[in-house]
């Protein structure tokens, strides 16, 4: 149970609990904008009849132990069969334009302007409601190279190099959440998981998030967005 994950932090001294709210354009809380996750109930959108994430937020407070919000940012379906039975309409299913299938799975695209802000309206709906200490974003990146965004970057590139308006479209979106988050929480703790290498080191090929799928974490830093 979320208690007993709590008595076990706690056991082993440690001080924090990072937990996933949003997966898959889904809710493990009361959201003002996305549905229920189907992993409370089995069914997408179908309300549990109670709130993970307040429960775990009240023992943890019993605890003096901190929670953090793991929030999956551009990565929203695992693929592109419809979820459970569920007449509810997941966000690739009422926002198709938004959206782009890469390696099997949907992404939105970082590209479209009301994109970044629906995010950004998810996440500060979040902070608002609830008592949370930090928010971690994963997947806050494009999922590579040859992601099909043709018609985004004719639409909003403005002449910018196709990679360096890839990587500013995702610089938005840190820059435009972390400057309301702060307004609303001036002591929130803000935070990402970039791909581990940023840029690629001359004596090895390996995936970098700088040049692969465009994270620019080292302006995140230097602009103090964390």
């Amino acid at each position: 149970s979320l208690r007993e994950i709590v008595y076990q932090v706690k056991k082993y001294n440690l001080n924090t609990i990072y937990f996933q709210v949003r997966s898959r354009a889904d809710a493990m809380y009361r959201s003002g904008y996305e549905p229920w996750s189907e992993e409370l109930t089995g069914v997408f959108g179908k309300d549990p009849g109670w709130d993970p994430l307040a429960y775990l937020i009240d023992c943890a407070r019993e605890e003096g132990i901190e929670i953090h919000a793991w929030f999956n940012t551009f990565l929203v379906k695992s693929n592109p069969e419809n979820i459970s039975t569920s007449t509810v309409k997941h966000l690739v299913d009422k926002r198709p334009d938004w959206v782009k299938i890469f390696d099997g799975l949907w992404w939105l695209d970082p590209g479209i302007p009301e994109v970044r802000q629906y995010l950004i309206s998810v996440a500060l709906d979040l902070i608002r409601n609830y008592d949370l200490d930090g928010i971690q974003f994963d997947y806050i990146r494009y999922p590579g190279k040859l992601f099909p965004d043709y018609d985004s970057y004719s639409k909003y590139g403005e002449g910018m190099i196709r990679e360096d308006w890839r990587r500013n479209n995702i610089n938005q979106f840190v820059r435009q959440f972390y400057d309301s988050a702060i307004q609303i929480k001036p002591f929130l703790k803000i935070g990402a998981t970039p791909i581990g290498v940023y840029k690629h080191a001359n004596t090895y090929k390996v995936k970098s998030g700088f040049y692969d799928v465009f994270q620019d974490a080292r302006t995140w830093l230097r602009e103090k967005k964390h």
